[in-house]
């Protein structure tokens, strides 16, 4: 195995919902745990995209992955985003990839990384 690097962009905030600014900031500085407490609750409050798909985005960089494809998969199914299908698909390549990296390094059988199930 080898390290793979991926970025991911947090999704613009085109509403420009003020009381998102400091989760964009926190994000900005690794703070992923804060920004996550700006952005979720903006999500469950709200229904906006932006603030769900970042949250997800947050929670991946805390090593939380069922926790960012649950909550990437309820953007997708609650609003319809193809920005959220997009992330969710991207979050499976990686977690599938570092899955069988994982397996290869311990030996186990290669398989499919499946934090929750999907199906779109």
């Amino acid at each position: 195995p080898h390290r793979v690097y991926t970025d991911f962009e947090l999704m613009d905030n085109k509403g420009k919902v003020k009381s998102l600014d400091q989760g964009y900031k926190y994000a900005e500085d690794q703070m992923y745990m804060n920004a996550l407490s700006v952005f979720l609750p903006e999500w469950q409050n709200s229904m906006y995209v932006p603030a769900g798909y970042n949250a997800a985005l947050m929670y991946l960089g805390l090593g939380k992955y069922d926790q960012a494809m649950d909550l990437a998969v309820e953007v997708y199914e609650t609003t319809g985003s193809n920005d959220a299908y997009l992330l969710i698909e991207k979050m499976n390549r990686i977690l599938v990839t570092q899955q069988q990296a994982i397996n290869q390094i311990t030996g186990e059988k290669t398989g499919q990384y499946s934090p929750t199930e999907v199906i779109l």
